[in-house]
């Protein structure tokens, strides 16, 4: 007995991602083969550091295949390179000029470094081919900011500890079409003249880059300190989307001016994301304060903590102020208050504790406390990117 193909791709829709599951379902007949077989490419991952479990083993076999079957690189709408992009293997430079259904792309580097120049000057081609919606850019140098222009539908974007070379007008007002939801932007410590973030705000500050930004995230190192020009143009920046933006993190940075008037309060703004650092508690605290002064009461849903590597001795000095900040009256509609906890052995001591300091959003019922591992801290600058 056959199944329709229609039927086959609702019983693969149930599979997932399970790539055991779907190798079966290759086997069973030649048109459960031709159905399942590009769910196996959908999402590519090659890292050069050895060992990683995901990691394509076979770069250049993969490659090979995707030039013998383009329906097979047709189906590829993900593809992530990670660890050396400055040297990789031939075969991870080839696939990327296979890729014409790319929705996703990732470049990071584990050491700061530049791309490999065929990279480089393949990236015009795939942009231009492609309807990309998601690039995440990790420890580039000199990234070609000209590549931009061919992004047709970009909507995420996400450059962290990166740098763009051969800028010389807003970023995305040279792809007019582009319509950014998500923005995120992270800096490294010791970037103390604050031009790197100006530079980064500066680049939709023009009247053509006309998109509604829902989403933004920026993790400024609290070891780095904004310069006034730097502050007042992230607050035009806020200002500008201040209509649309719904979702915001930000790091705590204890260094922005005063002297500077805030943003104007922002009228969709539901959920709030803050990197908890153990010390100085008060950075923390001034973060909240600022945050709260954008919002519209009434109006904020959720407030997500993230706490990285806690010991149980640091629990009380990083929290402790906390539940006076998130009983104040802006926070009085929330409905959801999570602590995301990274890389601890203490979970199970540490939510105990915070149970007890957040008396008021325990007496609600709002509060939850999840226990990660260390290596999803790294995620939360550039949040989950949807293809």
């Amino acid at each position: 007995m056959s199944f329709a193909p229609e039927i086959i791709e609702q019983i693969l829709s149930f599979v997932g991602k399970d790539v055991p599951s779907i190798k079966a379902c290759t086997l069973i007949s030649p048109i459960w083969s031709s159905i399942a077989q590009p769910r196996l490419f959908s999402e590519i991952y090659v890292d050069t550091r050895s060992g990683k479990p995901g990691s394509a083993r076979n770069p250049e076999g993969l490659s090979s295949i995707l030039v013998r079957s383009p329906h097979l690189a047709r189906s590829v709408v993900k593809y992530r390179l990670v660890g050396d992009v400055h040297s990789p293997s031939k075969g991870a430079l080839d696939i990327t000029s296979t890729l014409t259904q790319l929705r996703y792309l990732e470049f990071s580097a584990n050491e700061n470094a530049n791309l490999h120049p065929q990279l480089t000057s393949a990236l015009p081609a795939v942009l231009s081919s492609t309807r990309l919606t998601g690039l995440r850019l990790f420890g580039i140098y000199d990234f070609p900011a000209q590549a931009f222009q061919h992004c047709i539908v970009l909507q995420h974007l996400v450059l962290q500890y990166t740098t763009l070379t051969g800028l010389d007008g807003p970023l995305i007002a040279r792809s007019p079409k582009v319509q950014l939801h998500t923005f995120s932007f992270a800096t490294c410590a010791g970037a103390s003249s604050g031009s790197r973030e100006r530079e980064a705000f500066e680049w939709f500050m023009e009247p053509s880059c006309s998109f509604d930004l829902s989403q933004l995230r920026v993790f400024i190192s609290s070891d780095t300190a904004l310069d006034p020009r730097s502050y007042e143009v992230f607050c035009q920046f806020v200002s500008k989307f201040s209509h649309s933006l719904g979702h915001i993190l930000i790091a705590p940075c204890p260094r922005f001016p005063t002297s500077i008037s805030p943003p104007p309060r922002l009228v969709r703004l539901h959920t709030l994301e803050i990197p908890v650092t153990v010390a100085p508690t008060n950075n923390i605290s001034w973060t909240i304060n600022f945050l709260s002064n954008l919002t519209a009461p009434g109006l904020l849903r959720r407030v997500v903590l993230h706490y990285r590597r806690p010991g149980v001795h640091h629990t009380l000095v990083g929290f402790g102020p906390l539940d006076k900040c998130l009983s104040s009256e802006a926070f009085q509609s929330l409905e959801d208050v999570t602590v995301a906890i990274y890389g601890s052995e203490f979970v199970e001591i540490i939510t105990n504790y915070l149970r007890k300091i957040f008396y008021s959003l325990e007496a609600k019922k709002i509060l939850t406390v999840e226990g990660y591992t260390a290596d999803h801290y790294a995620d939360i600058i550039s949040g989950p990117l949807p293809i």
